[in-house]
């Protein structure tokens, strides 16, 4: 691990608690959120384990097991008083954060178990009720085209399935179109983009990378993860370490 990425991990021990990792006022409303996304990128960064466990005093299987209610379903909190932690409040963001995770650490039971309580949904997520007191009844999210490449390249079916890759990763580029339109989409996209790249990657996902990389992506997410917003201020540096590590940027 570089300096740079030992630095940056060790920044995040400001904001972890309760085999979780909380916003910078201590919120855990997005935790499942950010525990997804963190490990994500720390396996496409090719961080280790040991170093991580070791500045954070948090790992992989204890974070995600204190985010599972039960095999497929899960929470967006680990504080049994927070309204997160019920399960019918749980959406697409935190699910996506959590299922990439899964696949990138090569977690296969995980990711499996996750498809299949989403299929028995009909594809709708646990999000059946409104946000903070849960009373609301509401229509949950519904997938998106990367749950099914996330699953295709996480299980290893890339080479199996490469045709539908192509069709799925065409979604990149209407992301690319939407992505103004949400201060979180790059926070969702940015990660996702990656491992289409790393793993089976098309000409489409190659496209829309070339494109992406020209964006302002990285000054969207410091937005995002700003004071101001209380976020985690060392996520952006995560972020384009871990795009840094793979080259991903023009000329490297």
């Amino acid at each position: 691990m570089s300096n740079y990425g030992l630095e940056t991990i060790n920044m995040f021990k400001f904001y972890t608690a309760k085999n979780s990792i909380l916003q910078a006022d201590g919120d855990s409303g997005d935790s499942a959120q950010r525990v997804g996304t963190f490990f994500s990128l720390a396996a496409m960064a090719k961080l280790h384990d040991l170093q991580i466990n070791g500045a954070l005093s948090i790992n992989y299987e204890d974070c995600v097991l204190a985010h599972t209610a039960q095999p497929g379903a899960y929470r967006r909190s680990t504080d049994s008083s927070h309204w997160g932690y019920n399960t019918n409040n749980f959406s697409r963001d935190q699910w996506q954060a959590m299922q990439l995770a899964f696949a990138a650490r090569g977690d296969k039971r995980r990711l499996y178990d996750s498809f299949k309580a989403l299929l028995g949904r009909y594809l709708f997520h646990q999000n059946t009720h409104e946000g903070t007191d849960g009373n609301k009844v509401k229509t949950p999210d519904i997938a998106h085209p990367t749950h099914f490449s996330v699953l295709i390249r996480g299980l290893g079916l890339g080479k199996f399935l490469f045709p539908v890759l192509y069709v799925l990763d065409c979604s990149f580029l209407f992301d690319l179109l939407l992505r103004k339109n949400a201060t979180d989409y790059d926070n969702m996209l940015a990660p996702q983009l990656l491992y289409a790249n790393l793993v089976s990657s098309t000409l489409i996902s190659r496209l829309a990378m070339r494109l992406y990389v020209k964006t302002d992506f990285i000054a969207c997410l410091d937005a995002y993860h700003s004071v101001a917003r209380n976020g985690i201020l060392p996520f952006p540096a995560l972020f384009w370490y871990a795009y840094q590590v793979n080259k991903m940027f023009p000329g490297k």
